[in-house]
């Protein structure tokens, strides 16, 4: 099951007006800022909670002022996860799109493919949230991608069937529209019944461009809730 897209809004807060801040280091002060607030939120989704609460995140990765901010960053938080990749790369374009929406993990070619697999879950999975843009013009027309996350049962699981047949959730989102300008939305992908992922699975999630020519990913999370 997947839950209706809808708008994003985010952005980071700039360093604080102090007498000693001068203009030419605004910049790399907020861009500090904002970098140490996104190995924070997208490190610590893994790790153990206070008081040995568990972090409902098994992937939470943020593309944008407030979140990761270079293709070096985000390629070294998927490579764990990262099985396959034909076709998807990492976009720097804040002349076409602004701030905003100039940083993403992009299609690049027809027909492009990647996927995710987590094994032995260290907890469950019933969420995919995926952050993407919606775009307009003729690089836009058509724009879609077929995510499919794919559950193989594992010793966690509650029916003990160790090893059974993948159960598939799917969605496919569009990527273009036709109002004149760049939106952030999400489309939440429910991992429910046997599509459920409990501790000890496999989780699969797969990316295939099935239309158009480009499409933009700017935040994927997977998450227990």
């Amino acid at each position: 099951a997947s839950r209706p897209p809808g708008p994003l809004g985010g952005g980071g807060p700039p360093p604080p007006l102090t007498p000693d801040l001068l203009l030419h280091d605004v910049t790399n002060k907020w861009n500090q800022a904002k970098e140490g607030a996104a190995e924070t939120r997208t490190t610590r989704c893994g790790d153990q909670g206070s008081g040995g609460r568990k972090n409902p995140c098994v992937v939470a990765a943020s593309i944008g002022p407030s979140g990761i901010t270079n293709g070096g960053a985000f390629r070294t938080y998927l490579r764990p996860f990262l099985s396959s990749n034909d076709g998807w790369g990492w976009e720097d374009d804040i002349k076409g799109y602004g701030w905003s929406n100039k940083l993403g993990w992009v299609a690049q070619q027809s027909g492009a493919k990647f996927v995710l697999t987590l094994q032995k879950l260290a907890r469950p999975v019933r969420l995919v949230t995926i952050i993407y843009m919606k775009s307009y013009g003729e690089k836009w027309e058509g724009s879609a991608v077929r995510f499919t996350a794919s559950v193989t049962r594992g010793s966690g699981h509650a029916s003990g069937d160790d090893g059974g047949g993948a159960v598939a959730t799917a969605a496919t989102v569009s990527g273009h529209h036709n109002t004149t300008v760049s939106v952030s939305y999400t489309e939440v992908l429910e991992l429910v019944g046997e599509g459920a992922a409990e501790e000890g699975d496999t989780l699969v999630l797969e990316a295939e461009l099935v239309g158009g020519r480009t499409f933009k990913i700017q935040g994927l999370m997977l998450c227990a809730f």
